[in-house]
């Protein structure tokens, strides 16, 4: 009986810890979410060490610093955007294998002045977003006869 119980605390505790265990993101990821024109692409590269993420954003071809967190399959990332009107845009959400949707937010646009709209336009606290791995280049040499 002391054995069973014993067996069934270690199965406990493993399943605990693998079930608390940050998903793989690091690599490419194509991400897109919606901005007050339509839809923005960007191409993210996330270097990853346990739960902490970092990387770069690059968009129209402007890389901008990127940190962020993960735990489990949630996942947080704050992107960077430096300048005369700097801001941050919070991008939160949920790893699925080889995809990732959440939410995207702008976050320190109070005392910076960022232009976030028109006078009297309702802008969305939060912005949906998806990204995805990029499929593997198949780059293969041509045959030849």
């Amino acid at each position: 009986m002391r054995i069973l119980y014993s067996f069934a605390l270690v199965l406990i505790l493993t399943a605990g810890l693998l079930a608390s265990a940050p998903e793989n993101v690091a690599g490419t990821w194509q991400i897109s979410w919606q901005v007050r024109l339509g839809t923005a692409h960007a191409t993210v590269q996330l270097k990853q060490d346990g739960s902490k993420l970092s990387g770069t954003f690059e968009e129209m071809g402007v890389s901008s610093r990127l940190s962020g967190s993960i735990q489990g399959k949630e996942i947080s990332l704050d992107v960077d955007f430096p300048g005369p009107r700097a801001y941050t845009i919070e991008f939160v959400g949920t790893v699925d294998g080889e995809k990732i949707s959440g939410k995207s937010r702008a976050k320190n646009v109070e005392g910076a002045g960022a232009y976030l709209g028109h006078g009297g336009e309702v802008v969305l606290p939060d912005h949906p977003w998806t990204a995805s791995r990029p499929p593997e280049r198949q780059d293969q040499p041509s045959a030849k006869n």
